[in-house]
């Protein structure tokens, strides 16, 4: 009943109103209804001219109307002249809303819209075989909606909403996952907010502490931008580079490939540049990640990740190591240690073995990147459990029992 008819409309609407009764409005839902699903599965490049998207529009405004009062603001006036049939003459006419004594000023010469015979009709559209999208038939006065109401009503500019259609071989911002957040692969950010724990790794006897030195060198003889600064106390040091190490390691973890998949953290930017402890303490994974491979982890499991984290004096990684040389933290760390004795470094690594000991889970380091999402499906638990692609691996503390998955408590 969309199509061109070249038969007097006054004629078939009588016909239609005698015979159909009641099944007038069903079959205009079918109608409009069906040309949307044809528009549907038809070729992006077809979807996005403008007598394509001036017909989607219309049959929404059209369904809309079908089950209650039109839509008549004036974004719906302008898109009513664009689609619907209209008159230059409205002497003896029923409009679909009053005239108005001064009318938008409008590039085409579209009419005012009526309604012939007692029903609504959309101007011609020109369906299959004739063009593989639904579209409008294209006038000579060149119908259509102009750009505030195309924003409105689509809630996008022309542009990118065509973008988001049809961009062949290019991929734009529409296309990446909603939920995935810059990884950093530089240098990690400094963290935010208070430090969370102010007291970690206080345990470490005031003698040790005292004899504890650190390079600097203020003198004159070099530039400013040269001076190392005079560290300040060495416990509050300390505690300053494990709480940077709560923060850095989820800076670092990265994303799948594919774009369209979120991050494997659940946590924004803003979160994992504060993170605490309690995120390493989290038993419902499904609070920080959207894939992980978990494993119940032996003493000697938990250990070799904190020795990647904290390592000793001695420690070296590859060059072309991911991720630990992009932390902040883990920097500093071998800085540190590295100038102490083995008995230093050893009094140093017992505190933040204490205290990483209190987490529940971390990620599965290897000696060339903190966070592996290689699947291993012999040795790991995933979740979600229908998750078949790549997915962080995390240990979980030996005495910490099995994590769970829980969706439904996010919120909580």
């Amino acid at each position: 009943m969309f199509l061109s008819i070249d038969q007097d409309r006054h004629s078939i609407n009588r016909y239609f109103a005698y015979v159909l009764s009641r099944e007038w409005r069903t079959l205009r839902l079918q109608a409009a209804s069906q040309i949307l699903s044809a528009q549907n599965v038809s070729p992006p490049a077809g979807r996005v001219t403008d007598g394509a998207l001036t017909l989607t529009a219309a049959l929404v405004w059209f369904i809309n109307g079908l089950h209650a009062r039109p839509s008549d603001d004036r974004f719906s006036r302008d898109l009513m002249r664009a689609s619907l049939t209209t008159t230059e003459n409205t002497a003896g006419k029923v409009l679909i809303y009053p005239e108005e004594l001064t009318p938008p000023e409008r590039e085409d010469d579209a009419g005012t819209p009526y309604i012939p015979s007692g029903a609504i009709f959309l101007r011609d559209i020109v369906v299959l075989p004739k063009t593989s999208t639904p579209r409008f038939r294209f006038y000579q006065d060149d119908r259509r909606i102009n750009d505030e109401s195309f924003a409105q009503i689509f809630q996008d500019t022309p542009e990118k909403l065509r973008s988001s259609i049809y961009n062949p071989g290019i991929e734009t911002q529409d296309h990446v996952h909603k939920m995935r957040y810059p990884v950093v692969k530089t240098r990690t950010r400094a963290r935010q907010g208070p430090l969370p724990h102010p007291e970690a790794m206080r345990t470490i006897p005031d003698a040790v502490l005292q004899q504890l030195v650190i390079h600097y060198d203020e003198g004159d003889d070099i530039p400013i931008e040269e001076h190392r600064r005079v560290p300040g106390n060495m416990a509050d040091l300390l505690n300053k580079l494990w709480n940077d190490f709560l923060s850095d390691v989820l800076q670092v973890c990265g994303s799948p490939r594919d774009r369209g998949r979120p991050s494997y953290l659940i946590l924004t930017s803003h979160q994992r540049r504060s993170a605490t402890e309690a995120v390493y303490r989290e038993t419902n994974l499904a609070k920080v990640f959207t894939a992980v491979q978990w494993r119940k982890s032996s003493e000697e499991q938990w250990r070799a990740s904190f020795d990647l984290l904290f390592p000793d004096r001695t420690h070296m990684v590859s060059a072309k190591a991911q991720n630990y040389r992009s932390c902040g933290y883990w920097l500093k760390w071998m800085e540190m240690i590295t100038g102490f004795t083995q008995d230093q470094a050893n009094e140093i690594r017992s505190a933040a073995f204490e205290q990483f000991n209190t987490l529940y889970w971390v990620p599965l380091c290897r000696n060339d990147r903190i966070w592996d999402t290689r699947r291993d499906q012999h040795e790991f638990h995933i979740f979600p459990a229908n998750e078949t692609r790549t997915a962080v691996k995390i240990n979980i503390h030996p005495d910490g029992l099995d994590p769970s998955y829980d969706i439904d408590g996010l919120n909580q």
